[in-house]
């Protein structure tokens, strides 16, 4: 089978094609892929553990809530928890029409899974506040405790703290250190008994009731000591003033046992118990599945994270393999045409020197290029042609000479048939010159075959640049997929940030909800007294600034991450660029092939030139053969008239003996 170098050009550039655009397709399916995990995490993920943090913080401020409408159960603390509730739904809508709108199946089916529980834990959660709203909103009826302290326990207080203290001001006044002593132990004692009472009021720890009993009947015993030892000594207003307080502290006790009384009616308890056994407990469930739901995510995005790793990795080396193989099959057409085009150019300049020489027997072997094929017939045609054409000559040469011989007794006669002959030999001598001029020019054009040869590897090694130049390209390409992978870690790094302040978040409200109960019982029910609870008001706002510092933090970051995902975004952008340079490297190594091809079209068309010139030298062979024939009849004529010969057959032999040197100069095949 035989191939045109054309046919050879033309494969091996429709490979080189091939593969390239297969090299582009794996590129922008990579970039593609990434692009798409990208905006998952950007547009759906991310969200979502957004709203699930926002949802537990929520979760959280319900149970905070629900304790302050037990401490004062107003319509403005109940709308305050309605509209909490409010917000904990339309929340958890948005997460749930979040997690419908995954793609991933397997996230999809993980996530929602986690929704059902969630929805459950929430549907319970409400079920338990609608027993406490519903108890709050008749506090005459559920709340007898707080009313009975509001209606007589409190001023009870208020009225025997404002005798400790006017009797302490006395006594003051008096400079009677011993009475101050004790009576200022005394007041303390009271308002432990008044903060115990509280709490129990609040709490219904039965363990207070022991601890009330303790101390009623310590202050009791007090009181009647504080009489019986300064009665006769101690001023009489001090005494007045101890009578009075003790006549209160006994009605005091008195609404106190009431209280403990109360203590045993169920329904009286049930908000309290609901708050401590149930709802607390619902709510801390709660939060705990949303904190799965938010690892699950995070999770899912540590995942994609690892994918895109391995994306860009596999991208990576099928990009090096099909760059590697289009490099060698770019060689190796250049190598198998230029190794041809220069055995061939070998063949034909051996062949052309022993022509010039005078060796009719060298012949072109044939080969597999077409074009070569072609022209090594035509020489060898040729060759052949002129071989016969001298063998022929020698032949007719020996006849002249036994002509001549018996021509020598009428050489006198054939005198001017040798003159003729002469003619006709000088006519041959110059169809020879014109042969060797032909020679000469088949040789020019092989000469400029050759150098139209060596631009075409020129062109091939330019090739060979622009494919490299493609590699290049390709490599800055996968670079800056690198930077796109590693700005989705630093993403997800932020994300962990971000839980571990919303951790932050959360200890910091659970002693801002301790402390702002304590201080709203102080604040509610000790009046003017409740000066002394500036310390724990103190704290909460402490507790409170840091809060906001924990929320502006969170804030910082969410605007990191949007700001490293415009970046990662124009990462993407930048490696579509660069894939237009890909492109236009390849337009340049079309360009180079095309000119390969137009320096292959001037090969053939020296060869056409060679074949134009054999023609030419086959019509001198013809006048030849005219010559050698008109030489025969003149010595036909001659032998007719040997007689006139004579003179001239000297001539004839120096003649004869001269042409026959010069063909002997040829070699041929006898």
């Amino acid at each position: 089978m035989q191939l045109s170098i054309r046919t050879m050009v033309v494969t091996g550039f429709i490979s080189v094609v091939l593969l390239l655009l297969v090299l582009s397709v794996l590129t922008i399916s990579g970039t593609s892929r990434i692009g798409n995990a990208l905006d998952n995490f950007v547009n759906v993920e991310q969200p979502m553990v957004v709203n699930a943090m926002r949802l537990s913080t929520s979760v959280n401020d319900i149970t905070t809530q629900a304790g302050y409408l037990l401490i004062d159960p107003s319509p403005a603390s109940l709308k305050q928890l309605k509209a909490t509730l409010d917000k904990v739904d339309n929340k958890f809508a948005t997460l749930k029409s979040q997690v419908t709108a995954i793609e991933d199946q397997t996230l999809h089916n993980k996530l929602s899974q986690k929704i059902t529980i969630i929805n459950q834990a929430l549907v319970n959660l409400k079920r338990q506040l609608d027993d406490v709203i519903s108890l709050s909103s008749h506090p005459e009826q559920n709340y007898p405790a707080q009313q009975l302290y509001k209606m007589e326990v409190e001023s009870q207080a208020v009225q025997i703290k404002q005798y400790y203290i006017d009797s302490l001001l006395i006594i003051e006044e008096l400079a009677l250190p011993e009475l101050q002593q004790g009576l200022s132990y005394q007041l303390g004692q009271f308002k432990e008994l008044d903060n115990i009472i509280r709490i129990f009021i609040y709490t219904r720890d039965e363990k207070a009731i022991g601890d009330i009993d303790l101390f009623s009947r310590g202050l009791t015993e007090q009181l009647a000591s504080f009489i019986e030892q300064n009665e006769d000594e101690a001023d009489d207003e001090i005494i007045d003033i101890a009578y009075d307080i003790q006549t209160y502290f006994e009605q005091y006790k008195t609404s106190a046992e009431q209280i403990i009384e109360l203590n045993q009616a169920e329904n009286w308890r049930k908000d309290a118990y609901l708050v401590r056994t149930q709802l607390q407990p619902l709510s801390q469930n709660l939060r705990t599945h949303l904190t799965s739901l938010v690892k699950a995510l995070n999770d899912s995005a540590q995942q994609q994270s690892s994918k895109l790793i391995d994306n860009k990795n596999s991208l990576q080396v099928s990009i090096l393999i099909m760059t590697g193989i289009a490099i060698v099959i770019g060689f190796g057409a250049i190598f198998i045409i230029s190794r041809t085009i220069n055995n061939f150019i070998k063949t034909l300049k051996s062949a052309l020197t022993a022509l010039s020489q005078g060796d009719l027997t060298q012949s072109i072997a044939m080969s597999r290029l077409k074009e070569s094929s072609e022209f090594a017939t035509a020489f060898n045609y040729y060759n052949q042609q002129t071989h016969d054409s001298i063998s022929q000559t020698t032949h007719i040469v020996k006849e002249i000479e036994c002509l001549s011989n018996k021509l020598s007794r009428c050489s006198q006669a054939t005198d001017k048939l040798v003159n003729n002959q002469r003619q006709q030999a000088s006519s041959v001598t110059q169809n020879i010159c014109e042969l060797e001029r032909l020679s000469h020019e088949m040789q020019h054009s092989s000469s400029h075959s050759s150098e139209q040869a060596q631009q075409t590897r020129q062109h091939s090694n330019q090739g060979a640049t622009q494919i490299q130049s493609l590699k290049t390209g390709i490599n800055s390409l996968a670079n800056n997929i690198q930077q796109a992978v590693e700005q989705v870690d630093y993403v997800d790094q932020q994300s962990n940030e971000i839980a571990e302040i919303t951790g932050v978040i959360a200890g910091i409200s659970a002693q801002t909800n301790l402390l702002a109960l304590n201080a709203a019982i102080e604040a509610a029910r000790a009046g003017e007294q409740g000066r002394g609870f500036s310390v724990v008001a103190e704290e909460v706002r402490s507790l409170a600034q840091r809060t906001q510092e924990a929320t502006a933090k969170i804030t910082t970051i969410i605007e990191q991450l949007h700001t490293l995902i415009n970046s990662a975004k124009a990462s993407m952008q930048s490696n579509n660029q660069e894939a237009d340079a890909c492109v236009a490297s390849v337009d340049g190594a079309i360009q180079v092939f095309s000119q390969i091809d137009h320096g292959v079209e001037t090969i053939v068309s020296a060869s056409d030139l060679i074949s134009t010139l054999a023609n030419k030298q086959n019509a001198m062979t013809e006048e030849i053969h005219h010559c050698i024939d008109q030489i025969m009849l003149e010595a036909e004529t001659a032998k007719d008239n040997a007689s006139q010969f004579k003179q001239y057959n000297d001539t004839l032999e120096s003649t004869s003996k001269h042409l026959s040197k010069l063909i002997s100069s040829y070699k041929l095949n006898m």
